[in-house]
């Protein structure tokens, strides 16, 4: 069974859900993401619990990083069940240093978003 899947079992299992559990992982995804500027090909890697609101905050111009190379289209994407997870995969892909890297991610796990 993989990490993600133990996780999930996890929080279904009643046994798991107590005091102190944080009720919120039960009702949120995390997400990593990977987009693409139709500007210069470019790629952004970052990490959300909501990817809908997050590219139109990319592609509206409110990040910094990102809104000389707008419009931004989304590309990839992978689930997770805590932001922690997220945030270490983010830190993974990110460093790669080489472009053709991300690109065998996307194309290996290339599916319909």
């Amino acid at each position: 069974m993989s990490r993600h899947n133990e996780n999930v079992s996890r929080i279904l299992d009643s046994d798991y859900i107590g005091v102190g559990t944080p009720y919120i992982q039960i009702f949120m995804k995390f997400y990593i993401y990977v987009l693409k500027s139709e500007k210069d090909n470019s790629y952004y890697i970052g990490s959300t619990s909501s990817i809908e609101q997050r590219i139109e905050t990319h592609n509206s111009g409110n990040v910094i990083s990102t809104r000389h190379k707008k419009p931004w289209t989304l590309i990839y994407k992978e689930e997770y069940l805590t932001l922690k997870e997220a945030i270490q995969r983010e830190r993974q892909i990110k460093s790669w240093k080489k472009r053709r890297a991300i690109e065998r991610l996307i194309k290996r796990n290339s599916v319909a978003l």
